[in-house]
């Protein structure tokens, strides 16, 4: 448990507390230490572990914290995200019912609704990508092209719309 939550809190400071690399080290070290324990495939399974979702939820603003932190390039999202694909955390439509209950979150939307973040639309292309789940026929703020047209979003709107014409 010690190690999901180091990752956890890893994943959510990489943005604002330090380095990229730092964190993205850190990360692999306590992936490495799961796997020495043979406790991969149970952090793999846990519900309340879900790090795609995870990283949707932690983009940090400037002002966030009382200080004014650089806001970690897009790509480093991305680049934890692959990371956590390459250790079989694959749950690119997991739909987070514990920290959401109510609305029923996936990373996608859960990235459109934070969608005034300078780098977003980076990690929202990158779910799209990978087979993200466009929920298109759900309502609200289930529906990740509605929210971002909703909210005024007009270039993560159009990542979607591209995706679900296929070009």
């Amino acid at each position: 448990a010690a190690a999901i939550e180091t990752i956890g809190v890893a994943i959510g400071s990489h943005n604002r507390d330090g380095g990229h690399p730092d964190y993205r080290e850190i990360i692999v070290m306590q992936l490495e230490l799961l796997r020495s324990r043979g406790e991969l495939e149970k952090a793999r399974a846990d519900a309340g572990f879900k790090p795609l979702h995870r990283i949707a939820t932690s983009f940090c603003w400037h002002s966030n914290y009382g200080f004014q932190a650089d806001i970690v390039k897009p790509e480093c999202y991305v680049d934890l995200a692959e990371l956590f694909l390459a250790w079989g955390f694959d749950e690119i439509n997991y739909r987070d019912t514990l920290d959401y209950p109510q609305t029923d979150h996936s990373p996608l939307t859960a990235a459109v609704a934070r969608g005034h973040h300078p780098g977003i639309a980076t990690y929202v292309r990158w779910l799209v990508a990978r087979g993200a789940d466009l929920r298109e026929a759900e309502t609200g703020e289930l529906n990740p092209r509605s929210v971002a047209r909703e909210r005024g979003l007009h270039e993560i709107a159009q990542i979607l719309d591209d995706a679900r014409t296929g070009e």
